[in-house]
């Protein structure tokens, strides 16, 4: 009995560690959301690391492409909108209703994401975050 556990003490510690795994899960879905969809080094569609093999050789940004692609993602993606205003490479006998409708539901996938990244609750996250210690 010369070690008395206070109840108290117990409580709070419980506490501060529960927090702490909240703040981790907190970080965790940042973390998921920004370096992993819209991590600079890789191909948004195809996840590819983007080097000087696979980067689109004219280095200035095509105003018709809005995502960071590799050059085949790049080129599927000029096609997908070239055959939704009616032309396209007809070529590749594969780009066909289920390859559009595959890009439709990835172009759809990523503007929940960015539309996510704009909510209220997201913003919060962020700025509890930064004001949170380390």
């Amino acid at each position: 009995m010369a070690e008395i556990i206070s109840l108290q003490d117990r409580i709070t510690q419980d506490r501060e560690k529960a927090d702490e795994l909240f703040r981790q899960r907190k970080i965790q879905a940042v973390g998921q959301i920004l370096q992993c969809t819209h991590c600079g080094l890789k191909c948004e569609k195809c996840g590819t690391h983007l080097d000087g093999d696979n980067m689109p050789a004219d280095q200035e940004p095509d105003l018709r492409v809005p995502y960071r692609f590799c050059v085949g993602c790049r080129d599927e993606y000029v096609d997908y909108i070239q055959r939704l205003q009616g032309g396209g490479d007809l070529r590749c006998y594969w780009h066909d209703k289920r390859w559009l409708a595959a890009w439709s539901k990835w172009i759809d996938y990523r503007g929940a994401l960015d539309h996510y990244m704009k909510s209220k609750p997201f913003k919060r996250l962020l700025a509890e975050l930064r004001a949170s210690p380390e």
